[in-house]
C-alpha cells in the first residue's frame, strides 16, 4: 500500500510540473517573444530605461522620478561653468537581507568620455537628499534625492547602476536615460 501511495504520489509531482519549465514573464523581465522588459537585464546583462521605469536587480529595486537642473540647493550655489543635477528616486530592498547603501553606487555620465561623468555630492546639502550611507532594511522603501554637479552646458544624462559582489566580481548594469528638467533656481 505504501508503495502504491508513493507511486500515485509522484506521478501528480510529475504531472503537475509538466509545462512548468519556465518562469513567468513578470518574474524574469523577458516576453514570449525573447525581448526583455524595461527595468530587467538582458541575456548580457545590460537593463536600460527612462524616467519613471523600475530597475530591477538582484538586491533592491530603483525607480528614477525625475531629474532637474538647478544653480544653487539650499544655500550652496554651483561653481563657475556648472549646475547641480538633482535626481528624485526611490530604492526599495527586494532581497531577503539588511543591504547597506552607499550614494556613490549610483553615478551619472553626459557621454561617452571616460571623464564626463559623477558622484552624488555629500549629504549636507539638504533633508531630503539620501544619506551618504544607510542601512536599506528587508522590504523597506527609501525616497530622496541625489545630487550631482554637472557641467552646466549638459542637459541629457544616463544614471547607472552596477552590481559588484563581496568577491570584487560584476553582475547586471542597469542605466536610466533622460533631459534633466531646467527648473527653478533654488531647491
Amino acid at each position: 500500500m505504501k508503495k502504491a501511495f508513493s507511486i500515485l504520489l509522484l506521478l501528480t509531482i510529475a504531472f503537475s510540473l509538466v509545462g512548468c519549465d519556465e518562469l513567468p514573464p513578470e518574474l524574469t523581465g523577458n516576453t514570449e517573444a525573447g525581448d526583455t522588459l524595461p527595468g530587467y537585464p538582458d541575456e548580457d546583462g545590460y537593463a536600460e530605461g527612462a524616467l519613471g521605469d523600475t530597475m530591477h536587480n538582484r538586491f533592491f529595486d530603483f525607480t528614477v522620478h525625475s531629474a532637474s537642473l538647478m544653480q544653487s540647493v539650499g544655500d550652496t550655489t554651483a561653481p563657475e561653468d556648472t549646475r547641480f543635477l538633482v535626481v528624485e528616486l526611490t530604492v526599495a530592498n527586494t532581497f531577503d537581507e539588511d543591504l547597506p547603501m552607499f550614494n556613490q553606487d549610483f553615478e551619472v555620465y553626459w557621454s561617452s568620455d571616460e571623464d564626463d561623468y559623477a558622484y552624488p555630492l555629500d549629504d549636507s546639502m539638504g533633508d531630503t537628499q539620501l544619506p551618504a550611507n544607510y542601512t536599506l532594511n528587508t522590504q523597506e522603501e527609501r525616497s530622496g534625492q541625489l545630487i550631482f554637479q554637472v557641467p552646466d552646458d549638459v542637459d541629457t544624462f544616463a544614471f547607472s547602476y552596477l552590481e559588484i559582489f563581496e568577491d570584487e566580481t560584476y553582475g547586471d548594469y542597469f542605466v536610466v536615460y533622460f533631459a534633466a528638467d531646467p527648473e527653478p533656481e533654488t531647491v
